[in-house]
């Protein structure tokens, strides 16, 4: 299997769009954008899916006269978001394990945890430019041009990557396949410190970020696939060791297993994505 950068996927939001629109970045901290308008009468996104990240999503209604964002952290399990009916969406999915740069809000805090961004006379303006754009690269660019420089300022200048960005960084190269202790060994720590401050920086054991960026690499392998069926042989180089342990982290995380996964959302998704 070809080494390839993960993209977090939520793949229950597609399904409850009318179309999606999507652009990957994997830059600046930034999984990807993407865009949408939920179906009429939908209030919640029943299913949200372990991912490892923050979200930011900005919504607005048809005549303005709501429009807001919220920010979201990973979930541990799956679990219903709610969303403001009627309203049209812009996201931005941040990169696994990235801290938020827009507010003094910790990884660890928003675990589990959907929070309005912060009432500033900053994130209104961001908030009214982003939903008046004219379409979905004109928003990318809004977001952008205030978000770089914070970016820079936070993440950008550090001249030595601190041991949790160095973990993080190796979990995601392992595509979530590395012992603990490896990592740690290679950065001059013992695994009990290494995971000590791993979990105080995030708020979850790096063993448990390990399933998740498995889970999420497998989530990519099938949907890349594009079938309604597998083979158990793509999931190997991941680190699952058998089609138990696989079908193990399904049910856990998403609440069902690869197959039914499968079915129920690889031809809804193909429908509805258009990726830019």
């Amino acid at each position: 299997m070809e080494t390839k950068l993960l993209i977090p996927r939520q793949p229950y939001q597609i399904l409850l769009s009318e179309q999606y629109l999507k652009k990957v970045v994997l830059d600046y901290g930034i999984s990807h954008f993407y865009e949408c308008c939920i179906s009429d009468g939908v209030s919640e996104i029943p299913t949200s899916v372990p991912d490892g990240c923050i979200d930011v999503m900005f919504y607005w209604n048809k005549d303005l006269s709501e429009m807001g964002a919220d920010v979201i952290g990973t979930p541990l399990r799956p679990h219903a978001i709610g969303v403001h009916v009627g309203c049209h969406y812009f996201g931005v999915r941040f990169l696994p394990g990235e801290p938020f740069v827009f507010e003094p809000l910790a990884f660890s805090e928003l675990i589990e945890r959907t929070v309005p961004l912060s009432d500033t006379a900053e994130n209104r303006l961001l908030i009214e430019k982003i939903a008046t754009a004219q379409n979905f690269e004109a928003r990318i660019e809004v977001f952008m041009k205030m978000y770089l420089p914070k970016y820079i300022t936070v993440c950008g200048n550090a001249a030595v990557e601190s041991m949790n960005r160095q973990m993080i960084k190796g979990i995601l190269e392992k595509k979530g396949n590395v012992k603990i202790g490896d990592l740690a060994w290679d950065m001059g720590y013992s695994e009990r410190y290494a995971s000590r401050v791993f979990a105080e920086n995030n708020g979850i054991t790096p063993k448990k970020f390990c399933r998740i960026i498995r889970f999420q690499n497998a989530l990519q392998e099938i949907e890349e696939q594009g079938s309604k069926s597998y083979c158990f042989r793509d999931f190997e180089e991941i680190g699952y060791y058998d089609e138990a342990h696989l079908i193990h982290d399904f049910k856990e995380f998403c609440g069902q297993s690869p197959v039914k996964f499968i079915n129920e959302i690889i031809r809804e998704k193909t429908e509805r994505l258009k990726i830019l």
